[in-house]
């Protein structure tokens, strides 16, 4: 941070941000150095051509594609914006904000996987035990559980690999690289492992009620969750084009993807609520007490909500 106290707005930051990413990905040839050196580099090179360059010059000087350098010249808002502002962001490196990433990650995983693997464990020696064998709805709680280990393995390298820093201009385009392919497989791993926890549930749903109406309802529930888990994984999948987008940044080749995220989000919340809602009919039909009852909803709602914070 500077001495005079002077500090860059929200606005600033952004656009700083979106410039750092833009240079990253239109500068293969220093993709291993902070972009914020990359961004120095720049500004040696413009004020040594004085502030007057070609596409040409960036495919000779950083690499830059050349179905890539007319464009990272023109989302940069011309070469004559771009020879000022470069500059102008390097000039002004001593206000931008370094914020660390949390290295909270580990210790949840440690303590979720722990409990996790405990209270698998116990379940599955008492079903041994007391009902003689396991059943269909305790093998896919096996594969949840070994579904959300294998995600969780994955966040850990995720953060591993985002490194100290957030901030694009502390970090390098190959880390940014590296970020989007592991964030890309988890966001592709997500619905699998939420469509094999709900289903985990809805099978023992399926098979604890005999009531008609649950039974259908149960089923309406598992088929939106399949239908759902595809969806969301070919979004995810589909969403770029190619896949490996970061590659074809500054090529856009990605379309909006808030409505399907918003759709496909609502759904998960829907068979959320399904699947804490389903059971309750057969805690109403046990010979409890009021407070027995209101201590096994509140047993569900706990574990619904355990469910989600494992994943999320």
């Amino acid at each position: 941070m500077a001495d005079n106290g002077q500090t860059l707005d929200a606005e600033t930051i952004e656009i700083v941000l979106r410039v750092c990413r833009l240079i990253g990905a239109g500068s293969p040839k220093y993709s291993n150095l902070l972009i914020l050196s990359v961004i120095e580099k720049y500004t040696d090179f413009i004020t040594s051509v004085n502030y007057t360059f070609t596409p040409d010059d960036l495919i000779q000087q950083f690499g830059t594609r050349p179905q890539d350098a007319a464009i990272l010249i023109e989302d940069l808002g011309g070469m004559e914006n771009m020879a000022v502002f470069l500059p102008t962001i390097f000039g002004a490196r001593d206000l931008l904000p370094h914020p660390e990433s949390t290295p909270i990650i580990v210790p949840l995983f440690i303590i979720f996987a722990s409990v996790t693997s405990t209270a698998i464990i116990l379940r599955l020696w008492s079903r041994h035990r007391i009902a003689g064998g396991l059943n269909l709805f305790d093998y896919l709680t096996v594969v949840s559980y070994l579904m959300t280990l294998i995600w969780g393995a994955v966040a850990l390298h995720h953060s591993r690999i985002n490194g100290k820093y957030v901030a694009y201009w502390d970090r390098s385009w190959d880390s940014l690289r590296e970020h989007y392919k592991i964030y890309l497989a988890l966001t592709a791993l997500y619905p699998w492992v939420m469509a094999t926890i709900k289903m985990s549930l809805l099978v023992f749903y399926y098979q604890m009620s005999n009531l008609r109406v649950i039974k259908w309802c149960v089923i309406a529930t598992g088929v939106i969750t399949i239908a759902n888990t595809f969806a969301g994984f070919l979004f995810v999948i589909f969403t770029c084009n190619p896949v490996a987008w970061w590659d074809d940044l500054l090529q856009n080749p990605c379309i909006d993807q808030r409505a399907g995220l918003i759709i496909t989000g609502a759904i998960y919340i829907l068979t959320d609520v399904a699947i804490w809602v389903l059971p309750m009919p057969l805690v109403f039909r046990l010979k409890l007490r009021t407070r027995e009852r209101l201590l096994a909803i509140l047993t569900f709602g706990i574990g619904a909500a355990l469910v989600q914070l494992g994943i999320d």
